[in-house]
């Protein structure tokens, strides 16, 4: 069932409600006011990074090799499957890995910390391929995480086939779906803190010999605000960059993939999202928005409760004016405090930009009366079927009888004859 909060006014909103957080990806069309930038890259897209709202967008779903930007997914997996302090052993394969890299020996030890810092500062290839064997115990089943990885966050249009992005014709992702994976990336701390690191010193190592990091990502010395987020490049993908920078407490994101200039053209893209775009704050973390019917229930209706606060990002001197529809389930006592009562989606020129679970307010227990009810029913019902067994049973055995003596005066009445 839903039920529509009427013409909420933006002013209103303003004044009632705080800033949001909420994952989805979805595209805001004629929002802005000014020409947007010129893009030579093969494909970009920028996007705001706590709603996904897609701000611009040039052949954003194109499939084409992401390079070292491949190392965000890898991150990911690291960051959900060791502990900082975990020590990672490099093998004779993670040795031979080819190009960049931080020079692992056979049998080096060093820690997932550390491991994490040469993803995305030094792009090490071969530090991808001991987190591989260390958390699946091959290339080939830490890619199959991968993938799995990539279809539960919803990048639908990549394949990865390695874990560091070498050349693979095989080894494809979109702008969007990059934009998708790196959102998701930034809900760790630890992914955060690395990649707006400019220079890192490694303490873990067995060897001493190669242990001073230094970002690859340009855009941390060149964009007021820079915090990351990862670089590549191969022959096949050309110049490719997750960019992103955060400018007072609001962070946009970005992706150019093949660029003849990734720093200038990221650089760019943000200049435009931060100059025609802004923030409106819509729904507060545990708002009241409406009421949701409970059958049997000790009280007729429960508060429903935003899990989350939500913004949605407008032009600058945009005229729309944000609406929030709610969306309700059909309860049926008893109901507990928190418990999923529905979704509110925050609409933006007729479409959905975000959205936030809904909770119950209270817990709502079952009505005296109705349980007395539903307990002298239960009881009556039972009886019911302990009667009829009863009454079935002795049906059996007298019609049992009736049949054997019929059949024994048809005898008799056969030997008469």
């Amino acid at each position: 069932m839903a039920s529509p909060i009427n013409n909420l006014r933006l002013g209103a909103l303003i004044r009632r409600f705080g800033t949001a957080a909420a994952f989805s990806i979805l595209c805001v069309p004629g929002l802005a006011q000014s020409p947007a930038p010129n893009v030579s890259a093969r494909a970009a897209i920028l996007v705001d990074c706590a709603t996904g709202q897609v701000l611009y967008e040039k052949d954003a779903d194109r499939r084409l090799p992401p390079a070292s930007t491949t190392k965000i997914m890898t991150s990911i997996l690291l960051l959900e499957n060791t502990r900082p302090d975990d020590v990672i052993v490099a093998d004779e394969k993670t040795a031979l890995t080819e190009e960049t890299s931080i020079h692992l020996k056979p049998g080096e030890r060093i820690s997932a910390h550390d491991v994490l810092y040469a993803l995305l500062l030094r792009s090490a290839n071969d530090a991808c391929v001991a987190v591989g064997h260390h958390i699946a115990g091959s290339d080939a089943k830490f890619v199959e995480m991968m993938n799995a990885k990539a279809r539960e966050i919803g990048a639908t249009s990549t394949t990865f086939n390695n874990p560091n992005g070498l050349p693979d014709p095989k080894h494809l992702t979109t702008a969007r779906d990059l934009a998708l994976i790196a959102r998701y990336a930034t809900q760790y701390p630890d992914f955060n803190a690395a990649t707006r690191t400019k220079s890192y010193l490694m303490n873990s190592r067995t060897y001493k010999d190669d242990l001073r990091l230094r970002s690859k990502t340009r855009l941390l010395w060149a964009y007021d605000g820079a915090d990351g987020v990862k670089t590549g490049w191969t022959t096949q993908a050309g110049n490719c960059l997750v960019g992103s920078a955060t400018r007072g407490g609001w962070r946009l994101l970005t992706v150019v993939l093949n660029s003849p200039d990734t720093t200038g053209e990221t650089a760019r893209l943000l200049n435009y999202g931060f100059g025609n775009f802004h923030r409106v704050p819509v729904i507060a973390g545990s708002q009241r928005i409406g009421q949701v019917g409970v059958n049997g229930g000790a009280a007729r209706s429960v508060q429903a409760l935003a899990k989350q606060e939500v913004q949605v990002v407008v032009a600058n001197r945009a005229s729309a004016t944000p609406a929030v529809q709610t969306k309700l389930r059909t309860l049926k006592a008893p109901v507990r405090v928190g418990a999923p009562v529905g979704v509110a989606e925050v609409s933006l020129n007729g479409r959905v930009v975000a959205s936030t679970p809904l909770l119950a307010a209270a817990s709502v227990e079952i009505a005296k009366g109705s349980g007395l009810l539903w307990g002298s029913i239960r009881v009556f019902l039972a009886a019911l079927i302990i009667v009829g067994v009863i009454y079935g049973s002795a049906a059996s055995k007298a019609a049992r009888i009736r049949r054997y003596r019929i059949q024994a005066k048809m005898r008799i009445d056969r030997g008469l004859g």
